[in-house]
């Protein structure tokens, strides 16, 4: 079965404002939290964009992590993009030398 992530999304963020900037109770953001229910696409799409996340993430359809970073100036987008990349190397290279020592 997969496992939906907007429960999990949804704990990072205050219940109150959420619900407010969402047009939803806040009770009923409890009930998607504690399962109790699960949000109609109509609301997936408004948790979607509350959080920045793609609804296939948050619904467990697809496991790349997407964050809406338009908002930015371009200065800070492309500081996020060289920052990404940079671990994204890092990350590469410690791979590769923890298989190297392996051989």
């Amino acid at each position: 079965m997969r496992r939906f992530r907007f429960s999990k999304e949804l704990r990072k963020h205050n219940n109150a404002t959420a619900a407010k900037k969402m047009g939803v109770r806040n009770a009923t953001i409890d009930d998607w939290i504690n399962h109790k229910c699960n949000p109609n696409a109509e609301d997936i799409v408004k948790i979607a964009i509350y959080t920045r996340m793609s609804a296939d993430y948050l619904l467990g359809i697809d496991d790349r992590i997407r964050v809406d970073i338009t908002d930015l100036p371009e200065e800070y987008r492309e500081r996020v993009i060289c920052l990404v990349e940079t671990l994204i190397e890092n990350y590469n290279k410690e791979v590769n030398c923890k298989n190297d020592k392996k051989k």
